[in-house]
């Protein structure tokens, strides 16, 4: 979890005291989503944008020089600004690798996480380095790179070229804004934090037929742009787009475990989280649970009920030899071992393609041997493939709750470029 604030003033002569000291307090706060690393970026009333970062906590970041300097800038020529607190998930925490980031025209932070790896999209440590990559490459179609991008997020951007600022979530991350008083806008990953930095310096939320307007979520999808010119804000307008991304790694069944090797954290249904000792002697596939904790996706893809599973369990039993060949629509990945750094064993999950047969819909995993995340991606995305189904491998979450896959053997892969190449 990691924290964004911003606003943009709508003085064109500097930041008031009152909005210098609103952000440096609402940066202040952030802190408590993020104690990794401090960043900040903003624009002067000439148009010049700085950007200081180091990996330190919000308190240390502000006894630091620069901020003190980025203090009286603001207070003097200030335009906007934009602040970052960092939780670290991946890459070291070192300054470098603080946001916000900058690649060609674009100056990037993000709340949020890639779901797999990031590294097909830009060979860099950090996985929101990777998205100000695939942003800055792709300009004019903001769509088009949010598509390749595959992971939570809430985005504020400012495109040098453009002498725009972007503001974007998804529905996996919050980010709020809030209209002032005196026609300031402001930006906070946590409404509260607003308000109460608002309150410590007499900002004022503005009145709309005399009822006071507090900040709002901002609608999932929808492109926030800020235009300026010379220096000065020209335009502001709101869009939605599609953000869909072209493939989704959501790591399901397993996501990453919070109790360490050795323990599996699992979720009754209406409970909470408990920690419980890994199961012995079961199938490899519990290798993973071991490791991950046992969670239910969004969409409860995996979860059956107690019927629902007898079925299953009866269908793959019985069905002949000669119809235990199916079609495999791939899904999903993960690593075998994810605590080693050098895993070459991987999960791949998917879902039986067959509109007519008994087990269409039902997901399947098997193992492959890989050199990295990268060519698992790959593998996963560019082939169809076959395999003969086996019993299922579940385990029972709760009374008439279970969560099963069925696992395959002889695969055979396809390539979709060579496919459709063929069918020209």
């Amino acid at each position: 979890m990691c924290g964004i604030v911003g606003y943009i003033s709508a003085n064109n002569h500097g930041f008031t005291v009152d909005e210098r000291d609103f952000v440096s307090d609402m940066l202040y706060m952030d802190a408590l989503r993020g104690w990794d690393a401090t960043g900040c970026f903003y624009m002067t009333n000439k148009g010049d944008v700085q950007v200081h970062k180091e990996a330190s906590p919000a308190p240390v970041f502000m006894s630091s020089p620069e901020w003190l300097s980025t203090r009286g800038e603001l207070f003097g020529s200030g335009r906007w600004f934009v602040g970052h607190n960092r939780a670290a998930t991946r890459g070291e925490k070192v300054d470098k690798n603080a946001h916000p980031f900058v690649v060609d025209n674009v100056v990037l932070v993000q709340n949020g996480t890639m779901a797999g790896s990031h590294h097909h999209l830009a060979a860099v440590e950090v996985d929101s380095h990777a998205c100000a990559h695939v942003i800055a490459e792709n300009p004019d179609d903001i769509s088009a790179a949010l598509k390749q991008i595959d992971a939570s997020y809430a985005f504020i951007w400012w495109d040098h070229k453009k002498e725009t600022l972007f503001v974007i979530r998804n529905t996996e991350r919050p980010l709020y804004i809030g209209y002032t008083a005196t026609v300031g806008i402001a930006f906070a990953s946590e409404w509260g934090i607003m308000e109460a930095a608002a309150s410590r310096n007499d900002i004022a939320f503005r009145k709309v037929d005399g009822e006071v307007q507090p900040p709002y979520l901002i609608k999932d999808g929808q492109l926030c742009a800020f235009a300026f010119k010379d220096g000065k804000l020209v335009s502001e307008t709101y869009t939605d787009i599609d953000i869909a991304p072209k493939r989704r790694f959501v790591q399901a069944p397993f996501h990453h475990g919070q109790a360490g090797r050795g323990t599996t954290v699992s979720k009754q249904p209406g409970g909470t989280w408990q920690p419980t000792k890994p199961a012995q002697n079961k199938p490899a596939v519990f290798g993973a649970l071991d490791a991950y904790a046992f969670t239910f996706p969004a969409d409860e893809d995996y979860l059956l009920g107690e019927a629902e599973f007898q079925g299953l369990l009866a269908i793959s039993q019985k069905l002949p030899a000669d119809q235990r060949k199916v079609l495999i629509d791939g899904l999903d990945y993960c690593c075998v071992s994810p605590n080693d750094p050098n895993c070459d064993q991987y999960y791949i999950f998917g879902a039986i393609v067959d509109p007519d047969g008994p087990l269409n819909g039902y997901h399947v995993f098997w193992t492959i041997e890989a050199p990295s995340t990268e060519a698992v991606v790959d593998y996963v995305t560019k082939n169809i493939f076959t395999g003969k189904i086996k019993t299922p491998t579940a385990r029972r979450l709760s009374h008439g709750v279970w969560r099963a896959l069925l696992g395959v053997t002889e695969i055979a892969s396809t390539n979709l470029n060579a496919h459709a190449e063929e069918a020209h």
